[in-house]
């Protein structure tokens, strides 16, 4: 049923392209390019627009995403060249919207109509430099977590169950972001997001383990569990981003989280 509805929406995408001389080519992204989709994939559609109309269909989403269908969702999140889009029809959908000038094509993606060579030209531009993690960041990953700790003992000493739980996400969530610097995935500013298929089995299975009821002895063990694989990750993590590892803060409140009740 899902997959009807994006067959229906392509063809639905190809007629408005067509028929519109702004748009130059239309892609489709993401697992429906690689062949992976499956029933809760959402679909992924890269529109390429001219130069001259690229601001103005950029300013005005809402005209773009009318002609598809009636949108019960219209979010850009603070990138407007990225739609987040979901119909009444209950298609769900991403729309990337390339400026035809500036195009590179080093994602997965499949053509579906272009209009005058736009994939050949794409394929001539170097792709934009891969950018280097940025050592302020990593620090505060690296130093940040000690004062998310601080607050797990604070929580647990105070039986405040639900800020202990929530603040175990907070370590969960650096763990995972340290972990993907040391897969050299890309960090998301959703943590979780697809980070089944991010992380190797063996982090996903140390993360997995420290999933916990929400009880404070079993909570405890879990901060520690995380503790223990902050240490795996920000070592070297920190090494090579020139970062001192914070080894006395490490000893302090390591001693606090144990003693914590």
């Amino acid at each position: 049923m899902r997959f009807s509805k994006f067959r229906v929406l392509t063809d639905r995408l190809m007629a408005i392209v067509q028929g519109d001389d702004r748009i130059r080519a239309l892609l489709v992204c993401g697992s429906h390019a690689t062949g992976t989709a499956d029933e809760f994939s959402d679909l992924d559609i890269g529109l390429v627009i001219t130069d001259v109309a690229y601001e103005h269909v950029l300013a005005r989403p809402d005209e773009l995403v009318r002609a598809i269908g009636e949108s019960l969702l219209l979010e850009d999140f603070g990138n407007p060249a990225n739609l987040h889009v979901i119909l009444s029809d209950g298609a769900d959908l991403e729309l990337i919207i390339h400026r035809e000038g500036e195009l590179t094509l080093e994602r997965p993606y499949r053509v579906l109509l272009d209009k005058g060579g736009v994939e050949d030209r794409a394929r001539e531009r170097p792709p934009p430099p891969s950018r280097p993690a940025d050592s302020e960041q990593t620090r505060q990953l690296v130093h940040g977590f000690w004062r998310d700790v601080g607050h797990v003992i604070t929580a647990l000493g105070r039986g405040n169950i639900l800020w202990a739980h929530g603040q175990l996400e907070e370590l969960r969530s650096t763990c995972i972001a340290l972990a993907r610097l040391e897969a050299g995935v890309e960090a998301d500013d959703e943590p979780y997001w697809k980070v089944d298929e991010a992380l190797p089995g063996d982090r996903l299975a140390a993360l997995r383990a420290t999933v916990a009821p929400p009880e404070i002895g079993s909570m405890r063990d879990a901060a520690l569990a995380l503790l223990e694989l902050y240490r795996q990750l920000a070592g070297a993590v920190a090494a090579e981003h020139g970062i001192a590892y914070p080894a006395e803060l490490d000893r302090l409140m390591s001693a606090r989280l144990r003693d914590a009740r």
